[in-house]
């Protein structure tokens, strides 16, 4: 699930409001639209591609080999996962899709764009790029007509050139080596041609798409999509169809309640303890004869109940500005800064079999609040675990943690000094409820590019500028990395040991370069002995024979055998 929608969004890692304002367990009819708006989309493409070629052929001159129709561009758009299965969407989620061509990855992209620009020009905003990542296998992430599509390329030459419809190829064709298709490659087409079996069982017994949807729904108001991802939803229920197909009982049958209950039960294996016992005590309290009243009931529990968690962090961001977009990217970077909150704290507390912490999924209002609001109040939670005995002293930590971060979070450059403001409540939740407001979205555009954006997320890259030489987007020495980034590497890459590692660091007081241990290293901004990372000068490993240590990293002679950057 995504939290894309076209020209605003809710920065949500699962359902909107509305997904879960389910009124029938009926067929729904999102997904054959969100179908149709693909094969639409689709149709765009290959017919743009075909003018392109027509128009080639009239200006240029081939020789008289130049006809044959293997030598022309050709894209190949297949639907996969939810949208090939038909399976019913969330409003905001991305359907995926990847396309198979015989043009090189830089074409594609130039293609991409060129259509992209030209239907922008006929009908503003009908199609609109919201993610574009350069890669050998670019991937697009795009709104046309108010669904989202995440879009992957693979260019395998030889295979759409014989088969149009990648799903008809045949293994003998997949595996001759003559015809050069990579085995990851041949693993896509696999999992493509799977996927058409299992459509063809999922159009002779609706009732799966129906139990589909309502635990689709059911797992995301549990707060339970990390755990159960839809996917494994639907995996189990393809295990319950099997298991009921096969049972001599002729009390059993596919009927959408013997689904979705032989699901759950299925489902309950699959969670750790806790979430089990939750899952488990719903199984038992609830005799399955009104699915739609289930929902509703189970919306109404208190979030902290659903968490199962003794403690909550309540995170309360207020934003007072005038820009929609502002706002919108400092909430996305708060959002974003919860997992290191989460990490901070559960290295913090005491291991035992239950400190994981949880992020509610959902961000959260007040039941009176509204989409026009002049000032946005919103409320991300979070649940933890914590000893009985050393509770207090334990919050204590919590709090001196979150403090911290909310520090380091101010500081970002997403925050607006003067109309951005984090406060944490730990007393019991308030009534809330999910947050229905959108958000507007930056659009990409080919003369745009998107930079690493404040929290260091992936750089989302446009289309090379024609103005620019072409040059500039070519292969590029690697980048020297930096010390974090080593830091990081040696703290986190199993392969390494942490503690064979000293960092030389130059001393403003004493002015030359001292050691300390990088176990020892402090990375909080806050703390008495943090030390800024500029001031890093080296990494050494010591083997412990007594002998000089090995600079691994360094700044000065732009050495780097952590990473190879050197």
């Amino acid at each position: 699930m995504a939290d894309l929608h076209h020209g605003s969004f809710s920065y949500s890692t699962g359902p909107t409001a509305s997904d879960l304002k389910i009124t029938s367990l009926e067929d729904c009819q999102s997904q054959l639209i969100a179908a149709n708006k693909f094969e639409d989309l689709a149709t765009i493409f290959t017919n743009a591609l075909s003018n392109h070629s027509e128009e080639v052929d009239k200006f240029e001159k081939f020789s008289g080999d130049r006809a044959r129709e293997s030598a022309r561009p050709r894209l190949s758009f297949v639907p996969i996962h939810a949208l090939a299965l038909g399976l019913e969407p969330f409003e905001e989620e991305a359907l995926k899709a990847i396309v198979f061509g015989n043009v090189s990855t830089d074409n594609y992209i130039d293609i991409f764009w060129d259509i992209v620009t030209e239907q922008s020009e006929q009908r503003a905003g009908e199609l609109v790029v919201y993610e574009a990542e350069r890669s050998s296998e670019p991937r697009f992430v795009v709104c046309f007509r108010d669904q989202v599509f995440d879009i992957r390329y693979i260019r395998c030459d030889n295979l759409v050139r014989e088969y149009p419809d990648v799903a008809q190829a045949s293994d003998g064709f997949l595996q001759d080596l003559e015809n050069q298709i990579p085995e990851a490659v041949q693993d896509v087409v696999k999992m493509i041609q799977r996927g058409a079996d299992i459509r063809r069982i999922l159009d002779q017994h609706p009732a799966i798409r129906k139990a589909y949807s309502f635990l689709k729904r059911w797992v995301a108001i549990k707060g339970l999509s990390a755990t159960l991802p839809d996917n494994q939803i639907f995996k189990a229920l393809l295990e319950c169809h099997k298991q009921i197909s096969e049972s001599n009982d002729e009390n059993t049958s596919l009927e959408l309640s013997n689904l979705i209950s032989g699901c759950l039960t299925h489902m309950e294996n699959e969670l750790d303890t806790s979430h089990s016992l939750c899952l488990r005590s719903s199984l038992e309290s609830y005799p399955y004869k009104d699915w739609l009243n289930h929902i509703a009931e189970t919306d109404e529990i208190p979030v902290e109940k659903k968490m199962r968690r003794t403690h909550t962090i309540r995170v309360m961001v207020t934003y007072s500005g005038v820009s929609p977009m502002k706002g919108a990217q400092w909430l996305l970077m708060v959002q974003r800064k919860l997992a290191k909150l989460k990490d901070r704290i559960e290295r913090a507390l005491p291991e035992t079999s239950d400190t994981n912490v949880i992020i509610w999924p959902y961000r959260l209002v007040q039941p009176d609040a509204t989409a026009t609001d002049s000032v946005y109040e919103g409320n991300f939670v979070l649940g933890l675990n914590l000893n009985p005995q050393s509770a207090d002293q334990d919050m204590e930590t919590v709090k001196e943690i979150a403090e911290n971060w909310r520090h380091q979070t101010e500081q970002d450059r997403a925050t607006l000094k003067s109309h951005c403001f984090i406060r944490f409540s730990y007393t019991t939740l308030p009534p809330l409820k999910i947050c229905s407001r959108k958000w507007p979205r930056l659009i990409l555009t080919s003369d745009n590019i998107q930079d690493t954006d404040s929290d260091n997320m992936p750089s989302k890259t446009a289309k090379p500028s024609k103005l620019l030489p072409s040059s500039i987007f070519e292969t590029k020495a690697p980048r020297f990395r930096t010390a974090a980034e080593v830091l990081n590497r040696l703290k986190h890459d199993p392969s390494y040991n942490l503690d064979e590692f000293v960092i030389g660091y130059l001393d403003r007081v004493k002015d030359r370069v001292l050691e300390k241990a990088a176990a020892e290293w402090e990375r909080e901004s806050t703390a008495e002995e943090f030390i800024p990372e500029h001031r890093i000068v080296y990494f050494k490993r010591y083997a412990g024979n007594g002998k000089e240590g090995e600079v691994v990293w360094g700044r000065r002679e732009k050495v780097d055998l952590v990473f190879n950057s050197s």
